[in-house]
């Protein structure tokens, strides 16, 4: 149901004049001393009735075009919404495997929803992986969580910006604007998959639990803001689903990575990182 706000944009400024006009005409013809008063009363009549007739037959023809137009919005939003469904579902396997990474042991008790998951116990908790740690997969050579987290959030970025440069003409500028957000988001910008190397070279010691420190904390609670708005969209949406929190594999302990598997030795108080871990941190 349209709100007063949306019915005076329906009907839209031309329409009003019509309409003021049909009921000034409507008006004087109906006035009987306006009529003996005044000869040609049938023009006037006519004239009455067919402004009046045009008024209703443009807001008809108008709000028929403007429900065409919500239709076509709401079909190409679900289009858009099957197509993240697989950027989103991959991302959310990658945040839930740094939390599970750095735990000690499985969770008892499973979040019912991931408000519950992205929390402010979450930002504390992923501040303990280490990503210098192999991240286990099938091939010869397992690379770092240094490595995948890097791959992983430039693939990420690359794949919402696709969907931002194939459907903008079609999303409202809020959805815009998140995923545009979530492109751009700090957190996607500083994982180096050289950085090690680099130290190896240059006789570096220092700890790569860089979610830890400066602003990392703020960039990343503003970072899973946004994906758990994005989360919004789909459950505000029945026809399109995306995974549940419950059915993560991250809670599974018969897949990699397993619980505790980047988890840094050491106390948070006595790690030292690379930097404050955001754009602006760096000189």
């Amino acid at each position: 149901m349209m709100d007063k706000t949306q019915y005076r944009r329906a009907l839209g400024r031309p329409y009003i004049y019509i309409l003021f006009i049909s009921i000034i005409l409507t008006l004087l013809f109906s006035s009987s001393k306006f009529i003996y008063e005044i000869p040609g009363e049938s023009w006037l009549q006519g004239l009455a009735i067919t402004s009046l007739g045009s008024y209703i037959t443009a807001v008809l023809v108008d709000l028929s075009f403007r429900r065409k137009e919500e239709r076509e919005k709401k079909r190409v939003k679900r289009i858009v919404l099957r197509q993240l469904s697989g950027i989103i579902h991959r991302h959310i396997d990658h945040l839930s495997n740094w939390y599970i990474g750095a735990l000690y042991e499985y969770p008892k008790t499973i979040p019912t929803k991931y408000s519950k998951l992205f929390d402010e116990e979450y930002i504390e908790t992923v501040k303990k992986v280490d990503f210098s740690e192999n991240y286990p997969t099938a091939g010869p050579r397992d690379p770092t969580w240094m490595a995948v987290s890097n791959h992983h959030m430039n693939q990420f970025s690359e794949d919402i910006n696709e969907i931002i440069s194939k459907y903008s003409l079609y999303l409202n500028s809020d959805m815009i604007k998140t995923l545009q957000n979530l492109a751009d988001s700090p957190i996607t910008n500083i994982f180096d998959s050289d950085m090690m190397e680099y130290d190896k070279r240059k006789g570096v010691k220092r700890d790569y639990n860089i979610l830890n420190g400066g602003n990392v904390d703020i960039y990343l609670s503003e970072h899973l803001d946004l994906v758990l708005e994005v989360i919004e969209w789909f459950e505000n949406d029945s026809k399109v689903d995306i995974i549940s929190v419950e059915d993560l594999d991250a809670w599974r302990d018969d897949v990699s990575p397993q619980a505790g598997s980047a988890k840094i030795e050491k106390e948070l108080e006595q790690t030292e990182t690379l930097y404050g871990m955001g754009p602006s941190d760096e000189k």
